[in-house]
């Protein structure tokens, strides 16, 4: 079952849990930069989108804090799980007491019984990370963190531990659940050499917040619409001078515009011409295809077109026909003889 929540550390405050099942779909940039509204503008770069599911912090959600610091201890990890391949990109996380901090990310396999083999690390800067408050008062500061990693390949249906360290000393807490519903894994925590589940280490269940944030992998083909002109489009014929459109969508990666071709045949020799598109939207590309000159009138022509999306699937062709009619040539005049006077 895919995991919402995750993670665990050390006791601080209460309150009661309250848990939104429904998925996050705000997308994140390249740079790991806090998204600042749910709005998106798709880019060449491909679609991104959250890899894992909310788990957005919420005060009456908050019960807890397990601290992450010490270079060889304090280093709690949860469990977590997609139901499609992704490229991780960010981290999200809230912490109290400390921002501006080393982290230390680590991805481990499952061992069976918690963290096994790390199969991922990486130190990140506080300096690249975006602090955001979350929650303040006289008391307390949450801290969300937006942490931006290089890149770690998931594979769906796979278990994966995340854990997180600070490298830079002093008391951070990252924020837990506890007492949580079966669904839910425990986090194990890591204590000076051995990993310990949390109700056996606190006797409580506990799960950590965070979230994942990244890229899907894209798997999918692209696909060729709209294509244009078919004799359906013009029942006397197509007009020798009409320029062949068609669309490239793809949902994720976008269209690749540089491995799209588009020829076209008349009577089994090639026409030549032009083909330009507009690419403001990457993931919806509109081209057209201008010959140089004008097709024969009562022709034959035959179109194929040819494409990959960015993340290299394909090649996607798709071919069809059409019939040219004939130029209209208005009759010809035999003018108005006129008889001349003589005044």
């Amino acid at each position: 079952m895919v995991k919402y929540l995750l993670i665990a550390g050390i006791a601080f405050a209460s309150a009661v849990f309250a848990f939104d099942e429904a998925t996050c779909l705000v997308p994140v940039d390249n740079t790991g930069a806090a998204p600042t509204s749910t709005a998106y503008i798709p880019t060449p770069s491909g679609h991104r989108d959250v890899i894992y599911d909310d788990q957005t912090l919420d005060l009456d959600a908050w019960w807890n804090a397990y601290s992450i610091y010490g270079a060889n201890g304090y280093e709690p990890a949860d469990d977590f799980e997609t139901t499609a391949d992704s490229t991780l990109e960010m981290v999200r996380f809230w912490v109290m007491q400390g921002n501006g901090f080393d982290i230390r990310v680590d991805i481990f396999d499952d061992s069976g019984a918690g963290p096994g083999s790390v199969l991922y690390q990486e130190e990140v800067p506080g300096s690249d990370i975006t602090w955001t408050i979350a929650y303040q008062d006289f008391y307390d500061t949450i801290w969300e963190a937006d942490i931006p990693i290089s890149g770690f390949d998931i594979v769906a249906g796979t278990r994966y531990w995340l854990g997180l360290q600070s490298t830079s000393g002093g008391n951070k807490f990252w924020c837990v659940m506890l007492n949580e519903p079966e669904w839910w894994s425990n986090c194990y925590f890591y204590y000076y050499g051995t990993w310990y589940d949390s109700e056996d280490f606190f006797s409580e269940a506990s799960a950590c917040m965070f979230e994942l944030h990244g890229t899907l992998t894209d798997h999918e083909e692209p696909v060729i619409t709209q294509t244009y002109p078919h004799d359906s489009d013009f029942p006397s014929g197509v007009p020798v001078d009409t320029n062949v459109t068609f669309h490239v969508t793809d949902d994720l990666s976008g269209c690749d515009t540089d491995e799209t071709t588009c020829s076209v045949e008349e009577s089994g020799g090639a026409v030549p011409g032009d083909l330009a598109f507009d690419d403001s939207d990457p993931l919806d590309v509109a081209f057209t295809w201008e010959p140089e000159d004008h097709y024969a009138e009562g022709a034959d022509v035959d179109v194929t077109v040819e494409t990959y999306d960015l993340a290299g699937n394909g090649p996607v062709t798709e071919s069809w026909s059409f019939t040219t009619g004939y130029t209209n040539v208005a009759p010809a005049s035999l003018g108005v003889i006129k008889a001349g006077f003589i005044e």
